[in-house]
């Protein structure tokens, strides 16, 4: 997924469908091996995005003061 691309809220609510997944019982381990990937994936880029925007509010407290 490129960053531009990226959308926190849809990047969440795929991770809760793939929770919800994984807790229905139907895991069939090579779908739950890209599951798993996949949910790596929205996690790390979602991790940089808070990181980034913390920073950036950083920026503007000190900006400020």
């Amino acid at each position: 997924m490129v960053q531009s691309d990226f959308s926190y809220q849809k990047a969440r609510a795929e991770l809760t469908e793939i929770l919800d997944w994984f807790e229905s019982g139907e895991v069939d381990i090579e779908q739950a091996l890209a599951k798993y990937d996949r949910a790596d994936e929205l996690l790390k880029q979602s991790m940089r995005t808070l990181s980034d925007a913390k920073a950036k509010i950083a920026t503007k407290i000190h900006e400020k003061f």
